[in-house]
Order: C-alpha cells, then structure tokens, then sequence
C-alpha cells in the first residue's frame, strides 16, 4: 500500500539504507500514539527487503514486556542453523537456552553470554546488509534490550542498519530506550508528526476511491485522522460553484 503524504520521511528512509553498506547506522521514528511511526517502520522493513537485505525483524507489545528475551528471539527466528553452529560451544549453548532449541540446565542465561553470542550472530550474517527492525522499542522485554544496547555499543563498519520505533506518551513509563546507546553519529531520530491538511484529503481520496467527495479534513481533525486506518467521509452533494 503507497503511503501517503510522508514524502520527506520516506527519503530519510532511503537515505538511511543507502549508508547501511558503508556502517552501522540507526533510524529512529519518534512520535505520540498513532501518529504514523509504524507506518513508516513498515515500510523501511519492505524497501529494505527489497533491496535484499538480510532483515531481522519484532514487534514488541505491552503484554510480553515482562517475559525474557522475547524479542531475541523473535529477531532471530529466521536464522539458519549453519550460523548457530559456527559459534563458540559457550555462546551456542546460552542461544539454545534463550531460543529453547534444545535441553538446559535450568538455569538462566548468563546476559553478557547472550549478548557476545548475539553480536557474533550479527557479525556472522553482515557479510552483506543487515536490517533489524525493531517496532516499539519501549516494550521491549528488558534482557532483550539490554541485548541489543550491547550489540549497538559495539558495532561499527558492518553493514547494518538498525530501524526502530518509539512511542514518546506517559505510557511509555520514561524507558531509556536501546537506541540512546548508539554513538550520536551513527543515529538519526526523525520526529514523526501529523500529516498535512493537503495529504490528508489525497489520503481520504485515495482510501474511498471517491474523487468527487467533498469531504475536508479540518486542523482539528488532523492529528486524530492522520494515521487511522478508517476514516470516514462525508456523503453530502457537492456544493454548486457561485
């Protein structure tokens, strides 16, 4: 589905895959609930697909914010086998227990094991352009970004590319999220605001395929209608030209 009326951030989204082949780099889409973050996540996900970017991909929600490492392993669920078995016996086996791929011991996993273990999987698939998506990342499990703040600390030439959201509301509960340990340099945060009056009524045309409809979305309108995927529109006849 074409998005609408979000030309200057889809360019920073092509821009930014565009240096992913020469370092690692972090996007980030910040904004209030429903403003269109996802949106915009999404579709850095299906450029950088298309480009053939190996991509890594979670979508954290509220309700698994508690549960370890499931965003790990959401992120790793499509990596082969051949990669788990090029690491180290230690790093495979902390993987296998966070990933439940096979018997532990019942203990938890170390945390700094898991997260060499991650940086080496990482390391291993950035012999061409990775992209991990991550949608979110306040709900992030915690052992999960702490994960991740690790592998962003010390990543550097490889060609990875990090796209994340973050919702900035009061429920997001103030979470430092993985990103702010990524070097200044290496990331761009693209505040991500309510779409123009303009936009909104090629969105509305475009939606209920109705060149004709009158409806106009107002200033007041604009910020609850920018990133709904309903929007309703007015069936009153076209006022005559005077």
């Amino acid at each position: 589905m074409e998005v609408v009326g979000r030309a200057a951030e889809l360019a920073v989204i092509d821009s930014f895959l565009d240096t992913v082949s020469g370092g690692f780099a972090t996007l980030v889409f910040e904004g209030e609930p429903g403003i269109g973050k996802t949106t915009l996540w999404a579709e850095a996900v299906r450029r950088g697909t298309e480009r053939g970017y190996t991509v890594l991909s979670c979508r954290p929600t509220s309700a698994e914010a508690t549960v370890s490492y499931t965003g790990v392993g959401d992120l790793l669920t499509s990596v082969e086998d051949d990669v788990y078995g090029a690491l180290p016996a230690l790093q495979r086996r902390a993987l296998d227990g966070v990933l439940l791929r096979g018997e532990t011991d019942g203990r938890a996993p170390d945390r700094r094991t898991v997260s060499v273990a991650v940086l080496s999987v990482l390391r291993a698939l950035a012999t061409s352009p990775v992209l991990v998506a991550v949608d979110d990342a306040q709900w992030l499990d915690r052992p999960s970004a702490a994960v991740l703040a690790f592998a962003s600390r010390r990543l550097d030439g490889e060609p990875l590319g990090v796209v994340t959201v973050v919702r900035l509301s009061a429920d997001a509960n103030g979470v430092r999220t993985f990103d702010r340990d990524v070097a200044e340099h290496r990331r761009r945060a693209v505040p991500v605001s309510p779409m123009s009056l303009g936009a909104l009524h090629v969105l509305l045309t475009a939606r209920l395929g109705r060149p004709g409809c009158n409806a106009k979305p107002s200033s007041d309108l604009r910020a609850d209608v920018s990133s709904k995927s309903s929007i309703m529109c007015s069936h009153a006849p076209a006022r005559p030209a005077r």
